[in-house]
């Protein structure tokens, strides 16, 4: 028996060992390096990629799968489980189905700008690195754009903008006669109108982040405050300095601690569409979290677990999406205040078939205060013991992953001494299916789907929770318990001032 398993213990070794020696790249000499190159696929510097780039999300989602290390381990495991039979014939491949779309159709991956504005200490989500460019630029040009004109809406709601040129002798009365139906909108817009109707250099989100959600329970966790492209027409009621003119909560987020678990009620309200819910619940004991969107079970790992000191600061998130026969927190939930009934009758029958964990969807009433069954496997998990083995059933094999939030500290080396008026906080990277974006342009924020804008919040709203529970200080790995309790230092005293970037 020994013998057999030290057996199997080296064909592990050799088939890992065999996967990444595909991912690693061999030095040639600088005057091969032009063979490195192709005609045909000039835009590749290699068709091999590294070990680091097996790490990385690719180009499009379909790409993944060559890159992905449990996944190809897993395919060559079923491979050879196999009979010759089997291998012999030809079946049907099934596509695998990612927010009632095929996974082929993710061609795009757009990464998500994060920024934060010092003086105003506001956070803004751009569509990509170009956008936040353009936003910085008219920002400081913002006043000079505004000056000599005017921007009028008419009787529908059209908007165009009136230049004046003072060595022009025009008649006054003329020209209040032409624009007399039209209304004068002196508000202050964040980028000029002429950007803004087309998207063009316009946030995503402003988030506010009230704190006094510590101390009540219908305070918001966090508020994501949508930018709207077209606002609507001033009123007498509104004030110049009111923001809200151009903004609405595009999403709210709710909070609330159990002892195992942190449970996420998300309340989204799209600009064109019916108001929807999604509930997200985080492990206190494993670093990840789990929530449904659109018949796809989710799983974000890095999150933080409770502990009775302060944790290291976790500066990425990445989004999997769950095999078909793994269990979740999301699996049968049922309402909190008839959980002890439910627990009582769930002893006299076993976990396993009480508790179905290929996550399918049953057609009963969602219960409205829901929580995770007590007999849940992923809770019962959390009181065995931490090994190898628990880890390995937590990750997902069957699908790469499809996004993640990673923080400006890793790949930001030189940060400047002295703080910007503007700083870039983070970004995110999640796939998009191109054919149904509303404007050909992806700096626009009008080529910005639905699913892109809820699977951002649920990372951001993440990243806040960890921010607020680790020890985090820019630029500081906290490689030792020095730099750890240095950290701990410099935020005492200055935790809120941190936790409000995001």
């Amino acid at each position: 028996m020994g013998g057999g398993s030290n057996g199997v213990n080296l064909d592990l070794q050799d088939e890992i060992a065999h996967q990444l020696a595909l991912t690693t790249t061999q030095s040639v000499p600088e005057s091969d390096t032009l063979s490195l190159y192709s005609a045909a696929l000039s835009d590749a510097e290699t068709l091999m990629l590294t070990r680091d780039q097996c790490l990385h999300l690719q180009a499009t989602y379909q790409d993944n799968f060559t890159s992905y290390i449990p996944y190809l381990l897993e395919t060559q495991w079923r491979g050879e489980e196999d009979s010759d039979d089997d291998r012999t014939m030809v079946s049907r491949l099934e596509l695998p189905i990612l927010m009632h779309r095929s996974t082929t159709s993710y061609n795009y991956k757009r990464t998500l700008i994060i920024a934060s504005e010092l003086i105003r200490n506001s956070v803004y989500v751009f569509p990509d690195a170009e956008s936040y460019e353009l936003f910085k630029h008219l920002r400081a040009c913002s006043k000079k754009m505004r000056k000599n004109s005017v921007v009028l809406y008419d009787e529908d709601s059209n908007i165009q903008r009136i230049h004046s040129k003072r060595n022009e002798n025009d008649d006054t009365v003329s020209f209040f006669k032409r624009f007399a139906s039209c209304t004068i909108d002196s508000r202050s817009h964040i980028i000029p109108l002429d950007y803004k109707v087309k998207g063009l250099g316009l946030p995503l989100f402003k988030i506010v982040v009230p704190y006094m959600s510590i101390f009540r329970r219908k305070t918001p966790y966090m508020i994501f405050r949508k930018y709207l492209e077209k606002p609507k027409p001033p009123t007498q009621s509104e004030t110049i300095e009111d923001e809200q003119f151009e903004t609405f909560d595009f999403c709210t987020v709710h909070i609330k601690t159990f002892q195992q678990y942190k449970r996420y009620t998300f309340v989204i309200q799209p600009e064109d569409g019916p108001q929807f819910k999604v509930l997200a619940f985080q492990n206190n004991y494993r670093p990840f979290t789990d929530f449904n969107y659109k018949d796809t079970r989710f799983r974000v790992f890095g999150t933080p677990i409770a502990m009775a000191y302060l944790a290291h600061y976790n500066p990425e998130l990445k989004l999997h999406i769950l095999d078909r026969k793994q269990p979740s927190l999301m699996d049968n939930l049922i309402e909190r205040k008839t959980s002890v009934n439910t627990s009582v009758q769930g002893k006299l029958q076993s976990s396993g078939e009480e508790l179905s964990s290929s996550g399918s969807s049953q057609k009963h009433k969602e219960p409205q205060d829901a929580i995770p069954h007590p007999h849940n496997p992923i809770l019962l998990l959390n009181i065995e013991s931490v090994t190898s083995a628990t880890y390995n059933r937590t990750v997902p094999h069957e699908m790469p992953p499809f996004g993640r939030f990673l923080d400006a500290c890793v790949y930001r080396k030189n940060a400047p001494l002295l703080p910007k008026k503007y700083s870039e906080v983070g970004k995110i990277d999640v796939y998009q299916d191109p054919s149904e974006m509303a404007n050909p342009n992806h700096s626009s924020s009008l080529s910005v789907d639905l699913d892109s804008l809820v699977l951002s919040t649920i990372l951001l709203t993440l990243r806040e929770t960890n921010v607020r529970t680790t020890v985090k200080h820019p630029g500081q790995s906290h490689s030792s318990k020095m730099g750890l309790l240095t950290a701990i230092a410099l935020n005492s005293g200055g935790s809120m001032n941190t936790s409000a970037v995001i």
